[in-house]
């Protein structure tokens, strides 16, 4: 049997697209007076007080000895709390003591709770980008990311925050010699973490850029060194990452409070 900092750790299962919207990008959080959709479930934020569907937030319960974890899985027993997840609202949670309240008991929260949920978050984007590997839908490498590139097949790019301007410069001329399309890397201003390509086309699917992961991370997926950049091809085996990293990346940016 699983012990409780198991179950913690372990965090969910890869996430589906039925269970879970991030694959499309997350949406803002709706009103508190609007009605509730028939199709979501809604909670409530504990710091924001706004209603969002549950997936936009994540569940914190007291374990056995007081500590306030994460419940990634929504199964864990016991009374629990709904936060946006947004490591800016989780760090608002901690500083302001509101677990406490919503808890009703007295519970221990770790300062570093923000960066542990995002830890978390980073290793199920990682197992999802390692299924998606064996799943035969990635490609790494200038070649096989430009035959992919011209194929049209490719979803998402994803590249190890280490990696060079010049790299990234020749990334987006790859996408940019696309016939009928020019795609534009946008930076976040997040430490230059994630990044997005998001102009649409009808002939193909709107591509999604990831740039969070090290080098050293990505080389373990792939079993080699030096990987800085590569691609997803359009694949039922990278569902899982997309939504993984989508609620990894929605997790990194700030709040709009």
């Amino acid at each position: 049997m699983k012990t409780w900092k198991e179950c913690v750790e372990e965090g969910p299962d890869i996430y589906s697209p039925e269970d879970c919207t991030f694959e499309k990008g997350p949406c803002p959080h709706e009103s508190s007076d609007e009605k509730e959709p028939k199709s979501k479930t809604m909670r409530r934020c504990l710091v924001l007080r706004r209603v969002a569907p549950k997936e936009h937030l994540i569940r914190f319960v007291a374990a056995p000895d007081g500590t306030v974890v994460p419940d990634l899985r929504c199964s864990l027993p016991g009374r629990g709390v709904w936060v946006t997840a947004q490591r800016a609202v989780v760090d608002q949670a901690v500083s302001r003591g509101v677990f406490s309240h919503g808890l009703r008991s007295g519970v221990k929260v770790s300062p570093t709770l923000g960066q542990e949920v995002d830890a978390y978050l980073e290793r199920l984007a990682l197992q999802a980008l390692g299924f998606a590997n064996k799943a035969g839908a990635c490609r790494v490498g200038h070649n096989q990311v430009s035959e992919a590139l011209k194929s049209g097949k490719v979803v998402s790019l994803f590249a190890a925050s280490e990696a060079s301007e010049d790299q990234w410069n020749k990334l987006d001329q790859l996408a940019s010699s696309l016939d009928k399309r020019s795609i534009k890397l946008y930076r976040s201003r997040l430490s230059g973490e994630c990044e997005f390509a998001s102009e649409k086309s009808e002939k193909r699917p709107k591509l999604h850029v990831f740039r969070g992961f090290s080098t050293d991370q990505l080389s373990q997926i792939f079993g080699k060194s030096g990987i800085f950049y590569g691609a997803l091809l359009d694949h039922v085996g990278n569902k899982g990452y997309l939504v993984c990293v989508n609620r990894l990346m929605w997790y990194r940016t700030s709040s709009s409070s």
